[in-house]
């Protein structure tokens, strides 16, 4: 049993891998606010400005910590700008339960100074 989930954890990691794209890797000093907000009575929709966000494969390890949290929809990558939008149900989720599993990844929330 304990192989049988390190071999399912080894192919997950390695499908990760094999769907990065690189991108430009400048290190640019992020001086903007930490995320913008719009709010339906359905759902949040939340953008987050996050530190090392430069590679497509970074959205697919979030959406797996993510899929875990109750409400959550859907999140749209912008790689250019290091910015992740999270569209979830104000009914079932909460903004802190989103920004906990983001946090559980590798890409961390700027925090604005």
């Amino acid at each position: 049993m304990k192989t049988e989930n390190n071999l399912i954890a080894l192919i997950f990691c390695l499908f990760l891998i094999s769907s990065c794209e690189t991108t430009n890797r400048e290190n640019k000093k992020i001086t903007q606010p930490v995320s913008k907000e719009m709010s339906t009575n359905k759902y949040q929709v939340t953008t987050y400005k996050l530190d090392g966000f430069n590679l497509t494969c970074c959205k697919n390890i979030i959406d797996y910590s993510l899929n875990e949290v109750p409400g959550f929809i859907k999140s749209v990558a912008d790689i250019k700008n290091m910015e992740l939008t999270v569209w979830y149900s104000n009914d079932k989720g909460t903004e802190q339960e989103i920004q906990k599993a983001i946090d559980k990844t590798p890409y961390k929330i700027v925090v604005k100074n």
